[in-house]
């Protein structure tokens, strides 16, 4: 009925007429409904049905604007007015009106962008680019997606031959893309296991690949089918044991791979696979199998970051890349070789340095509000994570300080606790951006500082270096601000710290942090810098370091049937007296797997205070009784560590499974041990049977 006695009308009207109708309009869309996204997806669609468009609010007046405004307008003004037309004298009015017609505008740079065909590929609200494929697996595998935080489980026989067999968490790849991640661990179901990035023609079990992953010992490997039902191809190119970082870039039929292993050395290739070329619905995404019929591995990754970018045809910068990941490479390189690069972000400049582990250095983690970052504290007004300012140098966020809303002389900062090795040349990185107000008066300086513990406690300062807010990158650009030191203490505070402008002049602007990172001289008299537990499935022994202690780690002590200290679930796991061998002590830990009726796990846990940043080394002695021959023995023991987060989740930190049939006998025992990174003030250590 609608499109009768309205619609034929009206292009009836129009026919005589001889001109255009126009049936609807957009404007600048909110950035909680889109923002800048779905406006360059309006413009593109438009353009591309050949309509006209407009935009019909140029600028806007507010009250009190900030960059980040909710506006439907390209320009708002970059400082506050305040007018009341109601009750302001013709004096007042005239001096604001003076004001606004002085003023410098402030112009929203994600707007410009999008209007400008350089911003993101628009993804409906709701609408999760990312999917699960199962590849001809004969158990369907699952995810546990926590920000930069994945858990996938996966079966699959294999990636090789003629077909494959495996889990796919994957998304389109029309676009040119970069992905990275760092593999914490792979469950070894066999030493074959992989997981790693993967761009795929399509999601067939034949069909042309190339890819990068990673077993459970580290090993790196390369493989690939060029043409669809081909014989697959791989090769072995790094060595070392895990975490490994992994890297895939696509800029037109190019594909730069990149990986560091945990050694800390980084290699790259360049592949020209022939399959992109007329591949009309290719995939991206983290592929993971097990090799074990009908068993599931886990892998753990951290530091996951995916951008898409629209390829405007130049291949100038493809062998940077744009958000330069840690550890990941941005050296040139050919074609045809691999080149050795440096140790840290950028190539060249870290030679012989080693990273440390820096919680949330890039600030995507969110605390316990959106505008705090996870594992950083921080003091003073209007230093904030912010997710929708522009530039960013890596990920999604960054800290923004608002300068032109401090209305005092005070500073500001946050800061970090980070684990180091004593006595070796350390430096702190962080990325600055700056976004002057010319009529306004802009922030004074940004100081970056390392400080260690005193012999009282009191914070005693060993680097400080200041830097003149006005001088910092503008625009997309970015400055690295740098501090140095020689720490005697296992354990540094990283500051930034900014002071704003004095005086009683108008205060305008804002500063931009991102991508934090630390670096400390390679040596090779590296001591571990943390805290080892130990436990066992039948017996064990807590050795302890410096930086955490765990409580009653010989199980010697009991409350009632509980064990002091310790946190029990399941069956017939328990501390036991008169058992022997023992190791330290009287008591152990045992699991009496032969009371066993059911097929629950069974584990015991305690949460030990640490500073975030630190690495956390759990190592736990085991001894197995194989009891009479032919008997079941227990599968494994898995040592796992967790981090606790505000709302009251855990996010595996690092995880390791070891055959029990595997364990020492007798009177000899195995040292099991897991290590990780804490993401917060407090890491969970698990003896799970």
């Amino acid at each position: 009925m609608f499109l009768k006695h309205w619609v034929e009308p009206v292009d009836r009207l129009v026919d005589e007429l001889d001109v255009p109708f126009l049936l609807g309009e957009y404007n600048v869309v909110f950035e909680d409904a889109g923002g800048a996204a779905l406006t360059a997806w309006y413009a593109q669609e438009y353009e591309r049905r050949e309509w006209s468009t407009a935009i019909w609010t140029l600028k806007r007046l507010l009250r009190d604007p900030s960059p980040d405004v909710n506006s439907w307008s390209l320009l708002t003004n970059s400082v506050g007015v305040n007018m009341d037309l109601r009750n302001d004298s013709y004096e007042d009015l005239v001096a604001a009106i003076k004001q606004i017609g002085q003023m410098s505008w402030h112009s929203d740079p994600k707007f410009s962008k999008a209007l400008n065909g350089k911003s993101q590929p628009w993804q409906w609200p709701g609408r999760d680019p990312w999917q699960s494929l199962e590849v001809e697996t004969d158990v369907a595998g699952s995810s546990i997606i926590r920000g930069q935080h994945w858990i996938l489980q996966a079966a699959g026989r294999d990636i090789f031959r003629k077909r494959d067999r495996f889990h796919f968490r994957c998304r389109p790849a029309e676009d040119d893309f970069q992905a990275t991640a760092r593999v914490l661990w792979i469950d070894e179901t066999s030493p074959w296991a992989k997981a790693g990035w993967m761009i795929r023609a399509d999601e067939s079990a034949d069909a042309a690949h190339l890819m990068v992953h990673t077993t459970p010992d580290g090993k790196v490997m390369i493989c690939g089918r060029d043409a669809r039902g081909e014989d697959s191809w791989q090769e072995v190119v790094g060595v070392g044991g895990l975490p490994v970082h992994l890297g895939i870039k696509r800029q037109g039929n190019r594909v730069l791979i990149a990986w560091t292993d945990a050694g800390g050395h980084s290699k790259k290739k360049v592949f020209t696979p022939a399959f992109l070329s007329n591949a009309k619905s290719p995939l991206v995404g983290m592929a993971v199998c097990s090799l074990a019929p009908g068993i599931r591995t886990s892998v753990g990754l951290d530091q996951v970051a995916f951008k898409s970018f629209r390829s405007d045809g130049s291949a100038a910068n493809f062998d940077a890349w744009q958000t330069k990941p840690t550890n990941l490479v941005s050296a040139p390189v050919d074609s045809t070789s691999e080149s050795a690069t440096a140790h840290g972000s950028v190539a060249g400049a870290n030679d012989g340095w080693k990273p440390v582990a820096v919680a949330n250095a890039s600030f995507e983690e969110k605390g316990e509000s959106d505008d705090l970052a996870l594992g950083w504290n921080r003091w003073g007004d209007w230093i904030n994570r912010e997710t929708g300012w522009a530039p960013v140098h890596q990920g999604g966020a960054i800290i923004g300080y608002h300068h032109y809303r401090i209305e005092s002389d005070s500073d500001s900062g946050l800061w970090q606790n980070v684990k180091v090795q004593p006595n070796q040349h350390t430096k702190f990185r962080i990325h600055g951006n700056a976004d002057v107000d010319g009529n306004a008066s802009f922030a004074k300086s940004v100081e970056l500082r390392m400080e260690v513990p005193g012999k009282d406690g009191t914070p005693v300062s060993i680097a400080s270096k200041t830097f003149d807010a006005r001088k910092l990158a503008t625009g997309d650009k970015w400055s690295t601000l740098e501090v140095s030191a020689r720490p005697e203490s296992s354990v540094v505070r990283l500051i930034v710290r900014v002071t704003p402008a004095s005086g009683d002049k108008q205060r305008g602007g804002s500063l931009k942090f991102d991508s934090a990172e630390v670096l400390q001289q390679a040596s090779n008299n590296a001591a571990t810098g943390t805290a080892s537990p130990t436990s066992s499935a039948k017996a064990s022994t807590p050795k302890t370091g410096s930086a955490s202690v765990l409580q009653n780690g010989s199980f010697e002590q009991r409350t009632e049937d509980a064990i002091t200290g310790w946190s029990q679930w399941g069956g017939w796991f328990g501390r036991q007296d008169g058992w022997t061998p023992v190791r330290d002590g009287q008591a152990i830990l045992a699991y009496e797997h032969y009371r066993v009726s059911g097929s629950d796990n069974s584990g015991v846990w305690q949460d030990i205070e640490t500073s975030t940043g630190t690495s956390v080394k759990f190592t736990v002695h085991a001894n197995v009784d194989r009891g009479q021959s032919g008997n079941r023995m227990p599968k494994q023991v898995e040592l796992k560590l967790e981090s606790p987060l505000p709302d009251g989740k855990t996010v595996t930190l690092a995880k390791k499974t070891f055959e029990a049939s595997h364990l020492a006998d007798g009177d000899k025992w195995s040292l099991l041990s897991v290590e990780g990174t804490a993401l917060s003030e407090k890491v969970r250590c698990l003896i799970i049977v």
